[in-house]
């Protein structure tokens, strides 16, 4: 039940660039009784044309980010990319909470830059609560760097942040940064519940999925594992390459590949090799083309060595693809136990086994889904915002 609200609360939001994940929060947020919004971005990437060097693609996302609440650029933001420092857009970033134009920040970029920690500290000598939304997790932080943050920022996390968590190891990274437990919300990862939703509801038919394995050459009686993302080092696409080239010698089955990088030449070397096994190659898809990606898969697999969370297995699951992934992805304890398969990160024999047990039990898995993906809604993850900023606040 949402709380009575006497005033309305000033949240203002930072953000690195335009996120297709970020702006379905954004839109929702916008429409909350009780809630002024403002999102400012350090970086028109994601808005424009641009290279993304791991994808080895240049494009813009053909969904609308930019729509639905109220946005501005930081100083120097247009052209810029995203990882690029501006002395400029610094400073503004540095002196905002002197400004007294918000009850609340949310907090979405890397905290561990200068600019970041000196807008961190100047929030807490202006006493305005920030709440910071992330996915980072003890298995993923850098140990590098992770004594010298503890130090440096350790303060600002006791006093005057709020963690709003993701999923269960973004809550133990919270409460390691020092976040106080009475200070610890819940905001589901999600993605566009609406958008993903109303597609599965059209696409998934029998008759339907028939005609895109065929769209996409592959035999319409074979299960189908899926491979979606960035094909480089970190995602490890050459263990499921090799997996899938092992369990291609005992069964019929298909490998479904979305996506580009530098590991492309070596993945396709690899399954070569194998005559048994029936792939199709389909390079970068955006937004608007995955839903027949996801509607072809019965599998959806991430072997990653290092993913934070892991959202396009929020994608898949709308349209029945039982996820398998490896211990390192963020999502494993929330979203995939208890449905799919999660096994060690780089064991290639765990990985098939991980796949056959799914396959054997394909329609009973499925079945499970739509209870557990509902839980990881834009309505619950802004809930969590709301409810965050409404207490931080003292709006409430």
């Amino acid at each position: 039940m949402r709380r009575a609200i006497r005033k309305n609360c000033r949240l203002v939001v930072i953000t690195s660039h335009f996120i297709q994940y970020n702006a379905p929060i954004f839109r929702e947020l916008a429409k909350r009784p009780g809630i002024d919004l403002m999102v400012y971005y350090i970086s028109d990437h994601g808005r424009r044309l641009a290279l993304d060097k791991e994808f080895g693609e240049t494009f813009k996302w053909d969904t609308p980010l930019d729509q639905g609440y109220v946005w501005k650029f930081l100083p120097g933001a247009e052209g810029r990319s995203p990882y690029q420092q501006s002395i400029q857009s610094n400073l503004t970033l540095a002196t905002l909470p002197f400004r007294r134009t918000a009850d609340v920040f949310l907090f979405l970029i890397d905290y561990s830059s200068l600019s970041a920690v000196a807008f961190l500290y100047s929030a807490v000598v202006n006493r305005i609560p920030i709440l910071y939304r992330g996915d980072t997790t003890l298995i993923h932080e850098r140990q590098r760097l992770k004594q010298l943050k503890r130090l440096v920022l350790g303060q600002c996390f006791r006093q005057n942040v709020w963690g709003l968590y993701v999923g269960t190891l973004a809550r133990d990274y919270m409460m390691d940064l020092g976040v106080p437990p009475g200070r610890l919300v819940a905001s589901p990862h999600c993605v566009d519940s609406l958008f993903w939703s109303a597609y599965a509801g059209e696409c998934t038919s029998t008759n339907n999925r028939n005609k895109i394995r065929a769209k996409f050459g592959l035999p319409i009686d074979r299960p189908v594992v899926l491979f979606c993302g960035k094909v480089i080092d970190v995602k490890r696409p050459l263990d499921l390459a090799r997996a899938m080239c092992r369990l291609a010698s005992e069964r019929p089955v298909s490998l479904l590949v979305a996506g580009n990088g530098n590991q492309m030449d070596a993945m396709k070397a690899i399954v070569a090799s194998s005559p048994n096994l029936v792939t199709g190659f389909l390079g970068f898809m955006n937004q608007s083309e995955l839903p027949e990606v996801y509607t072809a898969a019965d599998v959806i697999c991430l072997p990653s060595q290092s993913e934070t969370w892991g959202l396009v297995i929020n994608e898949a699951m709308y349209f029945g693809c039982v996820p398998v992934v490896s211990n390192h992805v963020g999502c494993a304890p929330d979203l995939v136990e208890g449905i799919g398969e999660v096994y060690p990160v780089g064991d290639i024999d765990g990985l098939v086994t991980s796949i056959v047990r799914v396959l054997d039990n394909l329609s009973e898995r499925r079945s499970r889904i739509p209870a557990r993906i509902a839980q990881f809604s834009v309505d619950r993850a802004v809930d969590g915002i709301v409810e965050a900023a409404m207490r931080a606040s003292g709006v409430c």
